[in-house]
């Protein structure tokens, strides 16, 4: 089996384009009908690494995977992780500090030995809070320290369920996501991004701001996080007062706008 992936960066935050980063690797799982195995042989959590950018992107593994007249199934995951053992319980987390996007691949069938070649197609498991945070009307001086959100609908960690991207035993909801930065802001928009795990419950999204060495809270409506989706919300401040895969391609971010605020 041979792949070429396309999308996803093994750094922090958001990836937006189609194409993995070089040296980017993927976890491959083949099985036949069984689901367990292939041809008699386990091949799970296989290493796939690509090098190069873009559609000249190849991939390889140091795994041979050959295909025979049964019909192979695919599925696959991102990051790799030498730690997964089960493609239906991929552990993912998400705070302050750890921001991945982690993917799932749409389930490839009917592999063998005269089709090799398999198209993955990557979705993002994950969904995201961005915070835009600009000048508002008034003449006060403001410097902001730090950027935060916290919501019942956001958790920190999860069992992702790489065949189908459903979540299970989720936990941490209500944390908060806290970015540390200190900036005056202007009329050019500032934005911050926080990758979170869907908690599936609808809830309102609480932004805190520290603003000239204060606390400042904001209550944005109520929202029911959704895998793939951007979450974007305004807040002004104010300071008057074998096989081989040939592409792989993911499932675009979709930005909801959830509205504006402003924090005197």
């Amino acid at each position: 089996l041979g792949i070429n992936v396309t999308t996803a960066m093994e750094t922090k935050g958001i990836v937006s384009g189609k194409y993995l980063p070089d040296g980017s690797s993927v976890g491959i799982f083949v099985t036949d009908k069984s689901g367990i195995s292939y041809d008699g042989q386990t091949f799970a959590n296989v290493q796939y690494t690509g090098a190069g950018t873009g559609t000249s992107q190849k991939w390889s593994s140091e795994t041979s995977i050959m295909l025979s007249y049964n019909q192979a199934n695919l599925a696959a995951y991102y990051p790799y992780s030498k730690d997964v053992t089960d493609v239906k319980a991929i552990p993912v987390k998400a705070t302050s500090d750890i921001q991945t996007d982690y993917m799932w691949a749409t389930p490839v069938s009917g592999l063998y030995n005269k089709k090799t070649d398999a198209i993955i197609y990557m979705n993002h498991a994950l969904a995201a809070v961005r915070l835009i945070v600009k000048q508002g009307n008034g003449q006060g001086s403001v410097e902001v320290t730090s950027v935060a959100f916290s919501s019942d609908g956001a958790a920190t960690e999860a069992l992702l369920d790489a065949t189908k991207g459903t979540l299970s035993s989720i936990n941490g909801q209500g944390t908060q996501f806290v970015v540390n930065e200190t900036f005056v802001p202007s009329s050019t928009e500032k934005s911050f991004d926080f990758i979170t795990v869907p908690a599936g419950v609808s809830a309102p999204i609480i932004v805190e701001l520290t603003v000239n060495g204060s606390k400042i809270t904001a209550l944005g409506k109520s929202v029911l996080l959704e895998a793939g989706n951007i979450y974007e919300y305004t807040i002004s401040v104010d300071g008057t007062n074998g096989a081989s895969v040939s592409r792989v391609m993911m499932s675009q971010w979709k930005v909801q706008d959830e509205g504006s605020t402003v924090i005197y």
